[in-house]
């Protein structure tokens, strides 16, 4: 390992971390709960795929997540996406939309269009999801749906330190450096805001969306004892 870390550093000039060998690894179970909420957030509400990346930027992201989907090719995220949603089906849901699309080969970039449109006469994104989901619901803001991004984020964070899948300076990094991750990387953002707000916050979702939002029991004892991730261990 040391050897392996050395090269990548010294020949490869890669940062590296160390993760447990497991269904995406780390930073793709990061990533999919928090993509999987700005879908499922566009499937139910009239919010545009353009206001929910511009809460995702103003947090300090550098590019929001259907911008970010775009790029990967929606391809490419709904493999990953059905795949991690087999194995942790209780916490990774996704809905329809992505399948939706890639089946109108609307993938992103490299065909033009995805969520949004770079060349070429496509139909707009606000077209499709009108038609797809006439009965959408006006009343759930992008500001709403970016929490729920979060708090799915946050708590896959808390599950990898518990889970032994990194060590929280590799979690950290990880999502910094492979996610673009901002302040500090999600641990630090649960120290920042406290882990009892955040269990709050997933608690109350859960009661309104269902058990992905069911918290870490790491976060939940952290809670209770008032210990934070980086003071106190």
């Amino acid at each position: 390992m040391a050897v392996l870390r050395d090269f990548a550093r010294s020949t490869l000039q890669k940062m590296t971390i160390s993760v447990t060998d497991r269904p995406g690894f780390l930073v793709n179970c990061l990533l999919l709960p928090y993509l999987n909420e700005a879908l499922l957030g566009l499937e139910e509400s009239t919010t545009s795929p353009e206001s929910i990346d511009a809460e995702a930027r103003a947090f300090g992201w550098p590019m929001g997540p259907f911008t970010l989907l775009d790029v990967i090719g929606l391809d490419t995220a709904l493999t990953v996406a059905e795949f991690l949603s087999e194995k942790y089906a209780d916490r990774m849901q996704s809905g329809p939309l992505l399948r939706t699309l890639v089946a109108m080969n609307r993938l992103g970039d490299k065909t033009g269009a995805g969520f949004y449109v770079t060349h070429g006469d496509r139909e707009s994104m606000s077209s499709i999801l009108a038609k797809l989901y006439p009965d959408r619901r006006n009343d759930v803001s992008a500001s709403l749906i970016f929490e729920r991004m979060m708090a799915g984020l946050l708590n896959e964070a808390a599950r990898a330190l518990e889970d032994d899948v990194a060590s929280k300076e590799d979690i950290e990094l990880g999502a910094q450096a492979g996610l673009g991750c901002p302040r500090g990387g999600p641990l630090h953002i649960i120290d920042d805001d406290s882990p009892a707000k955040l269990v709050d916050q997933l608690d109350h979702f859960k009661d309104r969306y269902g058990s992905r939002f069911q918290p870490a029991p790491l976060l939940q004892s952290m809670a209770s004892e008032n210990r934070k991730f980086f003071t106190g261990w």
